[in-house]
């Protein structure tokens, strides 16, 4: 489970860490008083990811898997028990934290598919014998359609998103602005990290914004760019937009009433402006 999409996950349970006050055992919490946080996501690059975490009812209190309990993820007649990212192949300076990552990080598999329809199953055995299974569908994916990967805009132009309609009453657009040469990380996760460091003022602020699904929306010159201030020598900055089609599932009623199982479809598609 070495895949860079996990790395970012793992990035992502770092940075939310700082709200668990503390990990329990799960031989030590009832089914009813787990929040159940499941997920299966799509990156559109032809596999899914399945996610699976578990919190106390107590508020921050993430919950570990004790010997004899464990996690299976379904797909398509094969089961895989899932596993937790391994901390030590981290990259730097995550590796380092291995105490700290190995607590919170979710339980993952993977499967190569990512077609409408499929549906995951997640089950919680428990030591006692006891058998929970929650399932959820991906939904309609959102292909990008217009502008096309790696295009140029003017600082002045307003660009308008095109994607092809899901069926949905609406989806999540996100997107960020990067005046740094973030190119130049390569895609790695702790690369972009230390640029965003070293630029602190060069990346905008993010926007979420959950818009109607009628397959298209205008971002106007301002908002792409935000407040970011670029770095020195920089002719253009990065913009990525992503854009998520929810469709929630089923969790075993006897989990905590809060629990949910979300399928997600997400597709991402980044794009310049020139300064």
């Amino acid at each position: 489970m070495k895949s860079q999409k996990n790395y970012y996950s793992a990035l992502a349970v770092l940075a939310s860490s700082i709200f668990f006050a503390a990990c329990e055992e799960s031989i030590d919490v009832p089914t009813g008083e787990m929040f159940a946080d499941f997920s299966v996501i799509s990156y559109g690059t032809g596999e899914s990811y399945v996610n699976a975490g578990l919190e106390k009812e107590a508020l921050f209190s993430a919950v570990n898997l004790s010997e004899g309990e464990r996690f299976v993820s379904e797909f398509n007649g094969e089961q895989i028990v899932m596993e937790k990212i391994d901390a030590s192949e981290l990259p730097f300076p995550l590796n380092i934290l291995i105490d700290v990552m190995e607590d919170i990080m979710p339980y993952v598999s993977q499967y190569p598919s990512e077609n409408s329809g499929d549906e995951f199953t997640i089950i919680l055995e428990r030591k006692d014998g006891t058998v929970y299974t929650s399932t959820a569908s991906l939904p309609e994916a959102p292909e990008i359609t217009f502008p096309e990967s790696m295009a140029e805009f003017e600082a002045t132009d307003d660009i308008i998103i095109q994607w092809q309609t899901v069926n949905s009453d609406v989806v999540m657009l996100d997107h960020i602005s990067f005046c740094y040469d973030i190119d130049s990380a390569g895609g790695d996760p702790m690369k972009i990290l230390a640029l965003t460091e070293k630029y602190p003022d060069s990346t905008s602020d993010s926007e979420s914004v959950m818009v109607l699904d009628n397959g298209s929306y205008s971002i106007s010159a301002e908002t792409l760019l935000g407040n970011a201030v670029p770095a020195p020598g920089l002719t253009r900055c990065k913009v990525r937009v992503e854009i998520t089609h929810t469709q929630t599932g089923v969790v075993d009623e006897n989990f905590h009433a809060r629990s949910v199982f979300e399928a997600r479809q997400i597709r991402e598609l980044d794009f310049y402006i020139k300064l």
